[in-house]
């Protein structure tokens, strides 16, 4: 009798505990659940965030429309000289410039626009355009013919202008010519732009021309120099797109090295599809190294 009564108060002490450690087990999943959904809704809410500081991003770099400066936004003028201003690529440029997408919208810019001594009629009515346009970020216009006015204080130097390849000219006789140019600009930037000014070389061969271009300027630090071929790059991102069936923006890393010519190299290999390596997305070897190539 004793024995029994003994065996049911163990019984049901272990019941007890168990239905004990049933709670607690049932008490700590719930809290994990809790925080995992905390960890979710932090997630969702920074996504949110991130989201919408890409949006008012997206935005400010419109330029047009938005309010008048904070005091605390509000800086001097950035100087930004810009090569073959009156071109067909450096017209477009200007104009983003003036609208803020180099700089956003509410830094003002100084246009220092510089064009050949026979363009200038064409650089005029650039400038007309662009007054027409009254652009809220555009402190001052400075048209010139003359670099070392042109180039006078520049923060930052955008050289567009470049000798075309003409019907029969050798390759040679473009670099020469090109040789000529930014040799000039190059001296020019020496003498009379910021030490810190920031160059941009767009006109091709832009390696080329931006190894000769920062040659003459040797008081300006050699990396504040930058060729831009965003042309093959551009191109070669959309071919990869097309060929995979994913958008643009989804290709990073894909650089070009060289000149804008048969001699550059579309770099695969360092390049990504959404954070997987291009060329194992791609699965084709042969046609990125053929076509692809070629094509780009």
């Amino acid at each position: 009798m004793i024995c029994l009564l003994g065996q049911k108060v163990i019984t049901w002490h272990l019941f007890g505990c168990s239905c004990y450690l049933i709670s607690r087990k049932r008490r700590i999943i719930n809290l994990i659940q809790d925080k995992l959904e905390s960890i979710k809704n932090s997630k969702e809410a920074y996504r949110r965030m991130v989201e919408k500081s890409m949006l008012v991003s997206r935005l400010q770099q419109l330029g047009r429309h938005f309010p008048e400066a904070p005091l605390n936004l509000e800086q001097a003028p950035v100087r930004v000289a810009v090569t073959g201003a009156a071109g067909q690529i450096g017209s477009f440029l200007c104009n983003f410039i003036a609208q803020g997408r180099m700089f956003g919208p509410y830094q003002k810019v100084i246009l220092q626009l510089i064009e050949l001594p026979q363009a200038e009629k064409v650089l005029q009515g650039l400038v007309m355009e662009l007054n027409d346009g009254a652009y809220d970020i555009v402190h001052e216009i400075i048209p010139s013919t003359d670099p070392m006015v042109g180039f006078k204080d520049a923060d930052v130097a955008v050289l567009v202008g470049a000798r075309p390849r003409g019907k029969g000219m050798e390759r040679s006789d473009l670099l020469s010519a090109n040789a000529k140019i930014f040799q000039a600009q190059g001296q020019a930037l020496d003498k009379v732009a910021k030490k810190s000014v920031k160059v941009c070389v767009v006109g091709n061969p832009a390696n080329t021309n931006a190894l000769i271009a920062s040659h003459y300027a040797p008081s300006i630090p050699k990396q504040n120099f930058t060729a831009l071929t965003r042309l093959d790059q551009s191109r070669a991102a959309s071919i990869v797109s097309e060929r995979v069936k994913c958008p643009v923006e989804d290709i990073r890393n894909l650089h070009i090295w060289g000149n804008h010519s048969a001699t550059q190299y579309p770099d695969t290999f360092h390049a990504d599809i959404k954070s997987q390596p291009l060329r194992s997305v791609v699965k084709d070897d042969a046609w990125l190294d053929g076509p692809f190539l070629t094509k780009v």
